[in-house]
């Protein structure tokens, strides 16, 4: 009896002692594969990239929106298709008809057999995949181009839609009720304006990199979900820079100090080892 008293005991201690450090440490956020991807040598803003990242665990995947010639949206993030693919000049120019024959390049520059890929077809892949999460860099493309093949695959409530100005963030909240629009906050009076222009609808709130932990700290405090990434500047090089050289355990660090809720990386399964 004596002996199992003991061991009661130091069970009991071991769960307060892990309540505590949970309870010391914020959550870990939501790791997301920038344009898609886990690795800089993969093809960006790629149906199949996109497959692969969640296979690895990562449950979140960023892409680049902007409609072709035809109306016709297409994951691409420069406004030409000549770095990322083998076809030249606008995407505004192309025709549907012509975007079948434009095929993506891998990170190396390297033209794979993977065509130019349709928003229409990614959030049909998510519908029947529900482990992927979608973050929709829009860019200057209409949320209301967007918001009606987000509804057909019934998939408002895995999206983020990401907004970097006052006009578009309007835009994106007027669109729908419903889904959630990131707002970029580098500053709390940047916050309380947004907050203000976002009345009861979903918010979250994309803070730079090198904003103070104070201002993670505030908006946390203030119910608003946040996300940041490793791939903006800090004084010496981003988060994904310093990883590269001085290991995963920089990521770990930086969240340490922070309450992240989603975290932007184009690392992301090294951010996932570094837990």
């Amino acid at each position: 009896m004596k002996h199992m008293l003991s061991a009661l005991a130091t069970m009991q201690v071991a769960v307060i002692g892990a309540a505590m450090a949970a309870a010391a440490s914020p959550p870990a956020p939501r790791v997301v594969a920038h344009r898609g991807r886990t690795d800089l040598s993969e093809p960006e803003n790629s149906l199949r990239t996109m497959r692969h990242s969640i296979a690895q665990g990562v449950t979140m995947v960023e892409m680049d929106l902007k409609p072709g010639r035809d109306g016709t949206l297409y994951l691409l993030h420069d406004e030409d298709l000549d770095r990322t693919t083998d076809g030249h000049g606008l995407l505004a120019a192309l025709a549907d008809a012509d975007a079948a024959r434009v095929h993506l390049k891998d990170g190396t520059g390297r033209v794979t057999d993977e065509t130019l890929v349709s928003f229409d077809s990614v959030a049909r892949w998510a519908a029947a995949e529900p482990r992927a999460h979608l973050m929709l860099d829009i860019k200057k493309t209409s949320p209301a181009a967007i918001i009606p093949i987000v509804r057909a695959h019934r998939l408002t409530d895995r999206v983020l839609v990401l907004t970097f100005d006052p006009a578009m963030a309007r835009a994106a909240f007027a669109a729908d009720p419903d889904w959630r629009v990131s707002v970029f906050v580098p500053d709390i009076d940047a916050f309380s304006t947004y907050r203000a222009m976002a009345g009861g609808h979903p918010m979250t709130a994309y803070i730079p990199t090198f904003a103070p932990a104070s201002l993670f700290r505030a908006v946390h405090a203030a119910g608003v979900p946040i996300v940041t990434d490793a791939m903006m500047p800090v004084p010496t090089g981003t988060l994904d820079d310093h990883a590269r050289k001085a290991g995963s355990g920089v990521y770990r660090d930086y969240l340490a100090g922070r309450p992240v809720d989603i975290f932007v990386s184009d690392r992301a399964t090294h951010v996932l080892a570094s837990r």
